[in-house]
């Protein structure tokens, strides 16, 4: 198996995305959420945390292999500078 570095890694993760077009709102499909909504945050493990709020979205020029990841919300968490996915938000 051919090891590939970080930037190689993001590289391909953002050629993925723009020959895939995975995530909304580049599907054509509108974003769940808005700035101001309350959410609960489900994290991969299935554990819920609820009474956050949707403070920003993100912008592709921000951080281009996060949003290439998915990842569009920032919310009022302990982690307020990493955004989350939408797969990860329930309305509240």
């Amino acid at each position: 198996m051919k090891c590939i570095g970080h930037h190689e890694a993001m590289a391909e993760l953002v050629r993925a995305h723009d020959e895939q077009r995975p995530y909304a709102p580049e599907n054509g499909r509108p974003l769940a959420f808005s700035v101001g909504d309350r959410v609960t945050f489900v994290n991969d493990y299935g554990v819920a945390f609820p009474h956050h709020t949707v403070t920003r979205i993100m912008q592709r020029h921000e951080d281009e292999w996060l949003y290439c990841s998915g990842r569009r919300y920032y919310i009022d968490s302990d982690c307020p500078w990493m955004p989350v996915e939408e797969a990860n938000l329930r309305p509240a």
